[in-house]
C-alpha cells in the first residue's frame, strides 16, 4: 500500500530536479551528469524514412513512353510532369549507381577484413553493453547523493554491474535463439504464408511487450535493489518479486502513471528540440554563413573559408551534441527520481530517497 498520492510524488521529483541540476548550477557537474546518464543509456537520441523512393522507381509505362520524347515537344500540360519525372529519373538512377559502387566496395573487401570488422563491432557493442550496466549504478548513486562522482561509485558497484551485464548477455542469446526459431518456423509453414505472418506479427509484438516491461522493471526497481543491498541479479529479482506480491495494484499503476508522463515528457521534449534546432541554425547561420559570403564569395578565397569552417567547425558540432543531449537531462533526472520516491513509498524494505 502507498503512503503517499502519485501527485506528490511527482512535486518531490520535480523539487530534486531542480536541486540536483540547479541549485546550485554547475556546468561541470551538468557535463559528468550529462555523461553518466549518457553512459546509463537514460539519455538519448531517432530519425524516420518517406516512401517516395518507392514511388519515383514505379513510373507507368505510359510516363516512360513521354520520357522517350523531348519536353519542349511535347503538349504544354505534358511539359513540367515530363521534366519532373525526368529529374526523378536521374535521381533513381544516381542512387542506384550509389548503392552498386558501396555493394562492390564491401563486396571487394577480402573476407578476412569483413569477418575483422564485424569482430570489432561485435566487440565495440558488448563493449558498451558493459559500461551501460556499470554506469546504471553511477547514474543511481548520483541521483541518491545529489553527486556527479564518476571514478568511486564506478568501482565500488563492480560485482553488481557485472552481473547485470550477464543478464543482459543472457537476453541477447535468447534473443537471437528467438529470432532462429522464428525463421526456422516461416520456413517450415511456406506454404501457410498468411498464417505464419500473422503468427510472425504476433509473437514479435508479444516479444516487444514482454523486453519493455522487463526494461521497466530493471531500471526502475531491480538496479535499486542490487545497489542498496549489494546483490547480484537472482538474489535482486527474487526480493522483487516479493515487493510485487505485496503491491501488485500499487505497481501496475505506476506502470500507467509511468506511460501518461512519458507521453507528456516526450511532448516537452520533442517542443523543446525544436526550438534548439531553430536557435542552432540561426547560430550556424551567423558563424558559418556570414564568413562565407565574406571569405568565399566576396573575397574569392575558399581555402581559408575551409579551414576557418573545419577549426569552428569541430567544437561547434561538439557544442551542440551536448546542448541537444541535455534537453534530456532534467527528464531522466526527474524520472530516476520518482522511481526512487516510489518505492519509498511503497510497503517494502527500501527507503532510497526519504518522502519526508
Amino acid at each position: 500500500m502507498r503512503t503517499v498520492s502519485m501527485g506528490t510524488l511527482v512535486d518531490l521529483s520535480i523539487k530534486r530536479t531542480g536541486l540536483i541540476l540547479f541549485k546550485p548550477f554547475s556546468i561541470k557537474k551538468w557535463l559528468c551528469l550529462l555523461l553518466i546518464a549518457s553512459l546509463a543509456g537514460t539519455v538519448g537520441g531517432g530519425g524516420n524514412s518517406g516512401s517516395g523512393h518507392h514511388k519515383e522507381a514505379n513510373a507507368t509505362q505510359n510516363e516512360q513512353q513521354i520520357l522517350k520524347n523531348k519536353p519542349e515537344t511535347l503538349p504544354f500540360q505534358y511539359q513540367q510532369g515530363a521534366k519532373k519525372l525526368e529529374n526523378i529519373t536521374k535521381k533513381y538512377h544516381h542512387k542506384s549507381n550509389l548503392y552498386r559502387k558501396i555493394k562492390s566496395f564491401f563486396g571487394s573487401l577480402p573476407p578476412a577484413i569483413m569477418a575483422i570488422a564485424v569482430l570489432i563491432g561485435l566487440i565495440l557493442i558488448i563493449l558498451l553493453l558493459w559500461l551501460s550496466c556499470r554506469f546504471k549504478f553511477v547514474w543511481f548513486d548520483s541521483i541518491i547523493k545529489n553527486d556527479a562522482s564518476i571514478v568511486e561509485p564506478f568501482k565500488k558497484y563492480k560485482k553488481e554491474g557485472d552481473s547485470l551485464f550477464e543478464f543482459y548477455l543472457f537476453i541477447i542469446l535468447a534473443l537471437i535463439a528467438f529470432g532462429i526459431l522464428i525463421a526456422g518456423f516461416g520456413l517450415l509453414t511456406s506454404s501457410l504464408l498468411y498464417v505464419t505472418i500473422w503468427i510472425f506479427i504476433l509473437l514479435v509484438i508479444a516479444a516487444i511487450i514482454f523486453l519493455l516491461l522487463l526494461f521497466l522493471i530493471i531500471e526502475h526497481f531491480i538496479v535499486t535493489i542490487m545497489a542498496m543491498d549489494n546483490c547480484l541479479f537472482n538474489e535482486a529479482w527474487d526480493k522483487f518479486k516479493e515487493i510485487y506480491h505485496a503491491n501488485q495494484k500499487e505497481l501496475w499503476f505506476y506502470l500507467l502513471v509511468i506511460i501518461g508522463l512519458g507521453i507528456v515528457c516526450w511532448i516537452i521534449e520533442t517542443i523543446a528540440t525544436l526550438i534548439w534546432v531553430l536557435i542552432i541554425l540561426l547560430a550556424a547561420a551567423i558563424f558559418f554563413g556570414i564568413p562565407y559570403l565574406l571569405i568565399g564569395v566576396l573575397l574569392k578565397l575558399t581555402p581559408i573559408f575551409i579551414a576557418y569552417a573545419v577549426l569552428a567547425g569541430i567544437p561547434f558540432v561538439a557544442i551542440v551534441i551536448i546542448l541537444l543531449l541535455s534537453i534530456g537531462l532534467p527528464i531522466a533526472v526527474f524520472f530516476r527520481s520518482f522511481s526512487l520516491y516510489f518505492i519509498s513509498s511503497l510497503q517494502c524494505p527500501y527507503n532510497p530517497l526519504p518522502l519526508e
